[in-house]
């Protein structure tokens, strides 16, 4: 069943209609690892694709299945594959049905292409995920809350991924930054809000030079990871919510920056007394060079 479902899922994905996958599938695809059997493979579209789409389908052998009003959801199945097509109205809305003209998260639509292997399909954000799978009792009573959803949200929760900065990310970093444990462990002073605003925007955004991503997991900003130029050399620094200490996040988003950033030599220079981020950059292969005066500790990666 498992072969049949993606090879109706790459199927679909190619037929050149604007739709996401949700549900198990969504998460698998965005987490890169096929997590459990799924019983059927479910879809967002747009209600004004609906009957095109729907008779595409049909040329390929899909049978159309009762279910909810077809102006919510499209129901068929294709050789014991079932698939389902939530309609998305004006505004990201429930299309039709009881429920119409009720919003979906407004993040729905923001996430990157989701893989699994040498495929690729189109998915629904992280946290309109998470959002859907804890929100899915409360807005239909009587839904029950099933034990693979619980371990669903666990798993999204942390996933990390890195994506372009917004400038709307700027205020997350802010408070983050503010934290009096943070900058206390990196030597690091907090600044003030239109002073770190004027830098980030003037110095790093508008530099061209720099390489950075802000890290989310689950959906939700937990910091950033830069690369920038000091002279001939080449930095790496990064700064996570104290939230997401503790949790692998670092490992995962400074590996896969690694992943991008290939300039090497890289340097870096933690505060000794941030033994986290020493310990983290020589666990992805950094050597300690030298400690300077005020304890900063040269780290370099070949």
């Amino acid at each position: 069943m498992r072969d049949r479902q993606l090879t109706a899922i790459a199927e679909i994905a190619g037929m050149g209609f604007d739709v996401r996958l949700r549900g198990g599938w969504a998460m698998d695809f965005t987490l890169g690892e096929v997590t459990r059997d799924h019983t059927d493979v479910d879809w967002f579209a747009w209600a004004g694709d609906a009957d095109r789409l729907e008779g595409a389908l049909v040329e390929r052998r899909f049978a159309p299945q009762p279910g909810p009003p077809r102006d919510q959801q499209r129901d068929l199945v294709r050789d014991g594959v079932e698939v389902s097509f939530a309609l998305l109205g004006p505004g990201l809305t429930v299309a039709g049905g009881p429920y119409q003209g009720e919003p979906w998260p407004a993040d729905l639509l923001d996430a990157p292409m989701g893989r699994l292997g040498e495929l690729t399909c189109p998915v629904i954000g992280v946290a309109a995920q998470i959002e859907i799978k804890e929100m899915m009792p409360v807005w239909v009573p009587g839904l029950p809350r099933r034990e693979k959803d619980m371990t669903d949200l666990a798993r999204l929760r942390m996933h990390v991924r890195l994506r372009e900065v917004r400038d709307s990310d700027l205020e997350t970093f802010h408070a983050q930054e503010q934290d009096p444990e943070a900058a206390r462990r990196s030597r690091f002073p907090s600044r003030e809000r239109e002073r770190f605003m004027t830098h980030w925007r003037e110095r790093i955004l508008s530099d061209e030079t720099c390489r950075v991503r802000t890290v989310e997991v689950g959906g939700r900003i937990a910091g950033n990871v830069i690369a920038w130029w000091e002279g001939d050399q080449r930095y790496l620094g990064y700064w996570l919510g104290r939230e997401f200490w503790g949790m692998g996040v670092g490992t995962r988003a400074l590996t896969l920056f690694l992943e991008e950033e290939q300039v090497r030599p890289l340097h870096a220079d933690p505060h000794e007394g941030n033994t986290g981020s020493v310990r983290l950059l020589e666990k992805l292969g950094f050597t300690r060079k030298s400690v300077n005066a005020e304890g900063f500790v040269l780290h370099v990666l070949s």
